[in-house]
């Protein structure tokens, strides 16, 4: 999933996240429902660089677009990225949007967010606007 998201290879995708767990900014943990799977969680230093994160102020200014102006932008990359796709037949591209926009959202669960039914997770309020790594929208 990660790779697919960063548009890398699984290799370059697992390279990476060691070094971020070795560098301090994430830490790894077994996974509670499948043991076999691995959790990554941010550290605090990790979240001390995030906070320095030049992107940061951008990041700020698309969370404070009113919802219609985000989705507006939403719909424009969507159409962008569909043009680049049709332009460049043969290559395949990640496809990306919000939760709420994607097939796999449920509507509901507990203070107005929703579930997530390829990764079955239930999703808070805060996270359904965000960019889903598993989005489709078919």
């Amino acid at each position: 999933m990660f790779a697919t998201y960063h548009g890398t290879t699984r290799g370059t995708a697992s390279q990476t996240v060691k070094s971020l767990v070795k560098l301090g900014y994430l830490e790894r943990s077994r996974g509670l429902s499948d043991r076999r799977s691995a959790v990554f969680d941010v550290t605090p230093a990790g979240m001390e660089a995030l906070d320095n994160d030049p992107l940061k102020d951008l990041v700020k200014t698309l969370d404070d677009l009113p919802k219609d102006k985000r989705e507006a932008l939403c719909d424009a990359l969507l159409t962008l990225n569909k043009s680049t796709e049709e332009s460049e037949k043969g290559r395949e591209e990640t496809h990306f949007g919000t939760c709420s926009n994607c097939k796999f959202f449920q509507q509901g669960g507990q203070q107005g967010g929703g579930y997530c039914t390829q990764s079955s997770a239930a999703l808070d309020l805060c996270d359904i606007d965000k960019l889903c790594c598993r989005f489709s929208s078919t």
